[in-house]
């Protein structure tokens, strides 16, 4: 979720949400007869990979030499290794009547969208097909754990727009002009829902979420054509 409600039209400095950790591929073979470590597609956010990895602990995932996905890194677990899920029925489903059959599967609710039926909660990873397999199971995905790294406001724009993937190699922005289109930026005096707008272009430098004097990694004003 978005960490602020923005009236400012740009932002100058990269900032970085939860996503997947990559980390240097090492030598990685399997013998060609060993079984595929292909996961389940229907497990949403990394979880068939974890799955996958939890039942072929031996094998060592092929990285074709480029980069391999640690799934831990994001991993929410509880004190009995179980990990963290979003549960979502079929919009038809019975959630009462569906509640109790996840939680006979070993599923320990934690919380529940009253909108959407979704269920969040903690399962092990020995359910996970189970789970996904009932008749009124609409989506399974694991919920990730958060990161932030610069700034006070993250935006999901960064992992829709894969640009964390760019960060792990040692990019991140300096030295490029970013230019945007804003009617509001500075200026305006009320959040897009009407409530008075307390967050104004200097804390966003302040806090390290736009260039300007006060932010020590970026300190060139935004320039207003």
């Amino acid at each position: 979720m978005p960490r602020r409600k923005w009236a400012a039209g740009l932002l100058g400095t990269v900032v970085v949400v939860a996503s997947t950790t990559l980390v240097p591929a090492t030598q990685t073979t399997a013998a060609s007869s060993a079984p595929s470590t292909n996961s389940d597609p229907a497990l949403g956010n990394g979880l068939g990979r974890l799955l996958a990895k939890s039942e072929r602990p031996s094998l060592k995932r092929q990285a074709n030499g480029g980069l391999r996905i640690n799934e831990e890194a994001l991993t929410i677990r509880d004190d009995q290794n179980r990990v963290l899920v979003h549960l979502t029925p079929q919009a038809d489903a019975n959630r009462a009547a569906y509640r109790k059959q996840v939680e006979t599967l070993g599923m320990k609710v934690q919380a529940v969208d009253e909108d959407k039926g979704t269920l969040e909660g903690f399962i092990p990873l020995s359910a996970a097909r189970k789970l996904a397999a009932l008749p009124n199971t609409g989506t399974l995905v694991q919920a990730l754990k958060p990161q932030t790294r610069v700034g006070a406001a993250t935006s999901q724009g960064v992992a829709l727009q894969r640009a964390d993937k760019v960060h792990s190699r040692g990019i991140d922005g300096e030295g490029i002009t970013i230019g945007a289109l804003s009617d509001s930026y500075d200026t305006a005096t009320t959040t897009v829902f009407g409530d008075p707008l307390k967050i104004h272009a200097a804390q966003d430098v302040a806090s390290g979420d736009l260039p300007g004097r006060g932010n020590p990694r970026n300190s060139q004003p935004v320039k207003v054509l």
